[in-house]
Protein backbone atom coordinates (compact mmCIF):
# COMPACT_ATOMS: atom_id res chain seq x y z
CA UNK A 1 0.00 0.00 0.00
CA UNK A 2 1.40 3.37 -1.01
CA UNK A 3 1.40 6.48 1.13
CA UNK A 4 -1.30 7.97 -1.10
CA UNK A 5 -3.54 4.93 -0.59
CA UNK A 6 -3.05 5.00 3.19
CA UNK A 7 -4.02 8.70 3.30
CA UNK A 8 -7.12 7.97 1.23
CA UNK A 9 -8.01 5.08 3.54
CA UNK A 10 -7.60 7.40 6.52
CA UNK A 11 -10.02 9.88 4.93
CA UNK A 12 -12.53 7.09 4.36
CA UNK A 13 -12.10 5.94 7.95
CA UNK A 14 -13.03 9.44 9.18
CA UNK A 15 -15.90 9.54 6.69
CA UNK A 16 -17.15 6.19 8.06
CA UNK A 17 -17.01 7.46 11.64
CA UNK A 18 -18.82 10.68 10.73
CA UNK A 19 -21.53 8.73 8.89
CA UNK A 20 -21.94 6.35 11.81
CA UNK A 21 -22.24 9.26 14.22
CA UNK A 22 -24.79 11.01 11.96
CA UNK A 23 -26.85 7.84 11.57
CA UNK A 24 -26.91 7.08 15.30
CA UNK A 25 -27.60 10.71 16.23
CA UNK A 26 -30.27 11.09 13.56
CA UNK A 27 -32.12 7.93 14.52
CA UNK A 28 -31.89 8.93 18.19
CA UNK A 29 -33.39 12.34 17.43
CA UNK A 30 -36.22 10.78 15.41
CA UNK A 31 -37.00 8.24 18.13
CA UNK A 32 -36.96 10.82 20.94
CA UNK A 33 -39.08 13.46 19.19
CA UNK A 34 -41.62 10.97 17.83
CA UNK A 35 -41.94 9.31 21.26
CA UNK A 36 -42.39 12.73 22.86
CA UNK A 37 -45.01 13.58 20.24
CA UNK A 38 -46.95 10.38 20.99
CA UNK A 39 -46.88 11.10 24.72
CA UNK A 40 -47.92 14.73 24.21
CA UNK A 41 -50.73 13.80 21.83
CA UNK A 42 -52.27 10.85 23.69
CA UNK A 43 -51.51 11.69 27.31
CA UNK A 44 -51.72 15.49 27.33
CA UNK A 45 -53.97 15.90 24.24
CA UNK A 46 -51.63 18.53 22.88
CA UNK A 47 -49.24 17.91 19.98
CA UNK A 48 -46.36 19.93 18.60
CA UNK A 49 -46.99 20.84 14.95
CA UNK A 50 -43.38 20.58 13.76
CA UNK A 51 -42.41 17.10 15.03
CA UNK A 52 -43.71 15.02 12.11
CA UNK A 53 -42.12 17.36 9.59
CA UNK A 54 -38.74 17.36 11.34
CA UNK A 55 -38.81 13.57 11.72
CA UNK A 56 -39.63 13.20 8.01
CA UNK A 57 -36.77 15.45 6.90
CA UNK A 58 -34.24 13.88 9.26
CA UNK A 59 -35.33 10.47 8.00
CA UNK A 60 -34.73 11.59 4.39
CA UNK A 61 -31.14 12.48 5.27
CA UNK A 62 -30.74 9.20 7.14
CA UNK A 63 -31.94 7.31 4.06
CA UNK A 64 -29.31 8.88 1.81
CA UNK A 65 -26.50 8.50 4.35
CA UNK A 66 -27.61 4.90 4.93
CA UNK A 67 -27.55 4.28 1.17
CA UNK A 68 -23.93 5.42 1.15
CA UNK A 69 -23.27 3.03 4.00
CA UNK A 70 -24.81 0.23 1.91
CA UNK A 71 -22.40 1.07 -0.92
CA UNK A 72 -19.50 0.85 1.51
CA UNK A 73 -20.62 -2.56 2.75
CA UNK A 74 -21.62 -3.76 -0.76
CA UNK A 75 -25.19 -4.36 0.41
CA UNK A 76 -27.12 -2.70 -2.39
CA UNK A 77 -29.69 -4.71 -4.33
CA UNK A 78 -28.03 -6.49 -7.22
CA UNK A 79 -28.64 -9.23 -9.71
CA UNK A 80 -26.67 -12.06 -8.13
CA UNK A 81 -27.38 -14.54 -10.90
CA UNK A 82 -25.05 -12.47 -13.10
CA UNK A 83 -22.22 -12.89 -10.63
CA UNK A 84 -21.12 -16.40 -11.45
CA UNK A 85 -17.48 -17.29 -10.97
CA UNK A 86 -16.55 -17.01 -14.63
CA UNK A 87 -17.78 -13.52 -15.41
CA UNK A 88 -17.80 -11.74 -12.05
CA UNK A 89 -14.26 -10.38 -12.33
CA UNK A 90 -15.12 -8.79 -15.68
CA UNK A 91 -18.63 -7.73 -14.76
CA UNK A 92 -17.88 -6.03 -11.42
CA UNK A 93 -15.98 -3.03 -12.89
CA UNK A 94 -18.75 -2.52 -15.47
CA UNK A 95 -21.47 -2.61 -12.80
CA UNK A 96 -19.45 -0.26 -10.58
CA UNK A 97 -18.96 2.15 -13.49
CA UNK A 98 -22.69 2.12 -14.28
CA UNK A 99 -23.47 2.83 -10.60
CA UNK A 100 -20.88 5.63 -10.56
CA UNK A 101 -22.39 7.27 -13.66
CA UNK A 102 -25.88 6.92 -12.18
CA UNK A 103 -24.93 8.65 -8.93
CA UNK A 104 -22.94 11.39 -10.67
CA UNK A 105 -26.08 12.15 -12.72
CA UNK A 106 -28.22 11.99 -9.57
CA UNK A 107 -25.88 14.49 -7.89
CA UNK A 108 -25.95 16.82 -10.87
CA UNK A 109 -29.72 16.84 -11.31
CA UNK A 110 -30.26 16.94 -7.55
CA UNK A 111 -28.14 20.11 -7.40
CA UNK A 112 -30.17 21.60 -10.26
CA UNK A 113 -33.41 20.87 -8.40
CA UNK A 114 -31.99 22.30 -5.20
CA UNK A 115 -30.88 25.49 -6.98
CA UNK A 116 -34.34 25.89 -8.49
CA UNK A 117 -35.85 25.63 -5.01
CA UNK A 118 -33.33 28.15 -3.66
CA UNK A 119 -34.34 30.69 -6.26
CA UNK A 120 -38.06 30.16 -5.52
CA UNK A 121 -37.50 30.49 -1.76
CA UNK A 122 -40.08 27.82 -0.94
CA UNK A 123 -40.42 27.31 2.82
CA UNK A 124 -41.40 24.23 4.81
CA UNK A 125 -44.91 24.46 6.30
CA UNK A 126 -44.24 24.18 10.04
CA UNK A 127 -40.48 24.56 10.49
CA UNK A 128 -40.40 27.64 8.22
CA UNK A 129 -37.01 26.65 6.80
CA UNK A 130 -36.08 26.86 3.13
CA UNK A 131 -37.02 23.62 1.36
CA UNK A 132 -33.67 23.42 -0.39
CA UNK A 133 -32.13 22.46 2.98
CA UNK A 134 -34.08 19.22 2.79
CA UNK A 135 -33.65 18.66 -0.95
CA UNK A 136 -29.89 18.93 -0.43
CA UNK A 137 -30.05 15.35 0.89
CA UNK A 138 -30.40 14.05 -2.69
CA UNK A 139 -27.18 15.53 -4.15
CA UNK A 140 -25.37 14.88 -0.87
CA UNK A 141 -26.25 11.19 -1.04
CA UNK A 142 -25.32 11.10 -4.72
CA UNK A 143 -21.95 12.73 -4.06
CA UNK A 144 -21.17 10.38 -1.17
CA UNK A 145 -22.07 7.31 -3.23
CA UNK A 146 -20.11 8.64 -6.24
CA UNK A 147 -17.04 8.96 -4.02
CA UNK A 148 -17.49 5.40 -2.74
CA UNK A 149 -17.97 3.94 -6.23
CA UNK A 150 -14.95 5.86 -7.56
CA UNK A 151 -12.84 4.44 -4.74
CA UNK A 152 -14.22 0.95 -5.33
CA UNK A 153 -13.53 1.15 -9.06
CA UNK A 154 -9.95 2.45 -8.70
CA UNK A 155 -8.75 0.50 -5.68
CA UNK A 156 -10.78 -2.71 -5.83
CA UNK A 157 -12.39 -3.62 -9.15
CA UNK A 158 -9.72 -2.51 -11.65
CA UNK A 159 -6.76 -4.03 -9.73
CA UNK A 160 -8.73 -7.29 -9.43
CA UNK A 161 -9.29 -7.22 -13.20
CA UNK A 162 -5.56 -6.64 -13.86
CA UNK A 163 -4.64 -9.60 -11.64
CA UNK A 164 -7.09 -11.85 -13.48
CA UNK A 165 -5.27 -11.37 -16.77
Amino acid sequence: MTLKESKIQKIFKYMDKLEEWLLVSGFSVVIVIVFAQVVLRYVFHNALPWVEELARYVFIYLTWIGADRAVRDDKHIKLTFLENKTYSKYLKPVVTLICLITFVLLSYYGMELMERLRSNVQMSPTLHLPMWYFYFAVPLGGILMSIRYTYKLIYSDLPMLRKAR
